[in-house]
């Protein structure tokens, strides 16, 4: 199920000691220029891998589909739609299949009367549990179940209103979230061995292509360092945490009271209560929503604040809160997702929303704290202790002249995963970051 989704992001315009411009001549991990071609994920407790996925999908060419043969946008968004379908097939071999492709090569597109079918090659993300921080990355070879057979709908398009849950696992599953419950090879009942399923399949080829690595990286503190009183010498940067509603308010709010012991003060309209969060020479502003019309808050925040923090439901993928382009700041910027499984669901919405010309991919823009498995409601809050802790932390070591002190990614992120439980955290975007401490 799915359960919430934080963002955070930060901004920096200062350069700090030894750091380079993150756009700069990096090559990425494929030799193809600058940007990453994954999600370049950083965790503990799971690894990435990249793979490829060979299928076809078919759908009638009317409605707002007309175009399908010749349009490569609805083709994209057609391979999306059935994409998400492999999830459970990929989840059985211990596989989190992100549910947007990194990139889509249409082989073919054939009309047969209205139906056009596209065959495609989509570039794709995974990831997998490991044991721990101390348990190593495997090598490419040492993978099990490295070629996949998922069964996926022939049309994607209006799963529920043709088979009803005769191919859900689940009878809540409706249109919107088939895929989640989706039951190819379902049996009339535990003692059956009748397939009651009958939707028409195509069967989709995945290959896992690379194992990611894990270096040591770190947020990109250079770009978060803001100088806020030149005469003080004080730096930081501005936090929105944006709830979904009042029930994951009350955990944040306990969270910047009785662990970070900070004194809120609300606002004249009552919208948001402010906290500030001061360490030596760094100071934090952190403005806590109060969860009423909570979507419009967060398409607010993400374009003022340097980190956004989104704390609710993940609505199995369909939370319109990241699409939009035009909404984000044009920093650098990290954004956390706490809702399950945010890394299937959301961490590429944020890299394609914040691509441009001079970085095709988004990476450089953005690092993503999300989750590979559901986040129970109790830890509603819990993360942010550590997050604004550590980056604070971070900043206040560079500021000392120390910034071999400065929290790394990985630092972060094995705290995430200590006081939560079981819900994978990891930093995506993160693996070919600039920023390092220099050199001893």
């Amino acid at each position: 199920m799915t359960r919430r989704f934080k963002l955070g992001w930060l901004l920096g315009v200062v350069a700090l000691l030894g750091a380079c411009d993150s756009q700069g001549a990096l090559e990425d991990e494929r030799g193809e220029g600058k940007g990453k071609a994954d999600t370049g994920w950083i965790g503990d407790t799971a690894f990435e891998v990249g793979g490829t996925l060979e299928a076809t999908v078919v759908h009638a060419a009317s409605g707002e589909w007309e175009k399908l043969a010749s349009d490569r946008a609805l083709q994209e968004k057609l391979v999306d739609t059935q994409l998400k379908f492999g999830k459970n097939g990929a989840a059985e071999k211990g596989w989190h299949l992100n549910q947007l492709a990194f990139k889509v090569e249409i082989l073919e597109a054939v009309t047969d009367g209205e139906r056009v079918a596209v065959r495609y090659r989509a570039e794709v993300d995974l990831i997998k549990k490991r044991g721990g921080s101390d348990e190593a990355v495997p090598a490419l070879e040492e993978l099990q179940d490295r070629e996949l057979t998922l069964l996926l709908p022939e049309d994607p398009i209006g799963v529920y209103s043709r088979v009803g849950d005769r191919c859900a696992d689940d009878s809540s599953a409706s249109d919107y979230n088939y895929y989640y419950y989706f039951a190819p090879q379902k049996k009339k009942s535990w003692d059956s061995e009748e397939v009651i399923c009958d939707l028409p399949m195509r069967e989709g080829k995945l290959r896992i292509t690379k194992v990611y690595p894990a270096r040591k990286v770190y947020p990109e503190y250079d770009r978060l360092r803001n100088v806020l009183d030149q005469e003080k010498g004080t730096v930081g940067f501005r936090v929105a945490i944006v709830p979904m509603g009042s029930e994951f308010a009350s955990g944040n709010k306990r969270t910047l009271e009785e662990k970070l012991k900070l004194t809120g003060e609300p606002s004249a309209d009552g919208d948001t209560t402010r906290y500030v969060l001061r360490k030596e020479k760094v100071e934090l502003t952190i403005d806590l929503f109060s969860g009423g019309y909570y979507s419009q808050s967060f398409k607010q925040a993400i374009g003022g604040y340097q980190l956004v923090l989104y704390d609710g439901h993940s609505s199995y993928g369909t939370l319109d809160l990241l699409t939009d382009p035009k909404a984000y700041l044009e920093r650098y910027q990290i954004v956390v997702m706490d809702s399950c499984r945010s890394y299937e669901y959301y961490s590429r919405q944020v890299f394609r929303a914040k691509a441009s010309a001079a970085d095709p991919t988004g990476f450089a823009g953005a690092d993503v704290i999300a989750t590979g498995m559901p986040a129970p409601v109790a830890d509603s809050g819990k993360i942010i202790e550590p997050i604004l802790g550590l980056l604070s932390d971070g900043l206040a070591a560079i500021e000392r002249g120390e910034p071999e002190k400065a929290p790394s990614w990985q630092a972060i992120i094995t705290r995430l995963n200590d006081i939560t439980w079981d819900s994978v955290y990891g930093a995506a975007g993160a693996r070919a970051n600039a920023w390092q401490p220099p050199a001893p």
